[in-house]
């Protein structure tokens, strides 16, 4: 189990050390499942899509699971990460690839964190987005951040991304809303972009 977790994060993520650690002697109940991703950095991320969660199935438990970056690279951003959960219980479903996706599917209690300076955050948007933007023949300028938390577990975002493209300059504003439930599911909502 856990060298095929360990090859699946190969995939996106580059570490010269182990990322991922089993304890237990049962595979259905592990003591503990732990990912760390310190030092790492982020070589590509997969394609969105919507994974096929028809035919999921119990896959294992876990009495502690934890992921951890402390920092992991992303386009040469630091970023913190952790997230700890007690009696965690994953599921595993069938993809259209052949492979199957592991989901936390409920732990009893958990800790989800995440951090980074938000020059860091800025720099690592203007990345992502000249990476769009050099596609177009078009080049990043300026990104300006802007963070509120008007409740808990819920960011206000607010993106200004100026560029160029020949002679012609544009400024594109973005803004949003981020909600965390209680299930761990991030839902974005009231996007605009003008």
């Amino acid at each position: 189990l856990a060298a095929a977790i360990e090859e699946e994060l190969c995939g996106f993520v580059s570490r010269a050390e182990t990322m991922v650690r089993i304890s237990g002697d049962n595979v259905h109940e592990l003591d503990a499942l732990e990912i760390d991703l310190s030092g790492g950095r982020l070589i590509t991320l997969p394609k969105p899509s919507k994974p096929s969660l028809s035919g999921s199935e119990a896959a294992f438990s876990a009495g502690q699971f934890a992921v951890r970056a402390q920092p992991i690279s992303i386009y040469d951003a630091p970023v913190c990460f952790r997230l700890n959960a007690a009696a965690a219980e994953f599921r595993q479903a069938p993809q259209r690839d052949g492979k199957l996706l592991l989901v936390l599917h409920r732990a009893e209690a958990g800790e989800l964190r995440m951090e980074a300076a938000r020059a860091d955050v800025e720099r690592l948007i203007a990345r992502a987005a000249a990476k769009f933007a050099q596609k177009q023949g078009a080049t990043i300028e300026e990104v300006h951040l802007e963070i509120s938390q008007p409740q808990p577990r819920s960011l206000e975002l607010k993106i200004v991304i100026s560029g160029r493209k020949m002679f012609f300059r544009a400024t594109l504003n973005l803004s949003g809303t981020v909600t965390l439930d209680g299930e761990l599911v991030a839902r974005i909502s009231n996007l605009r972009c003008t």
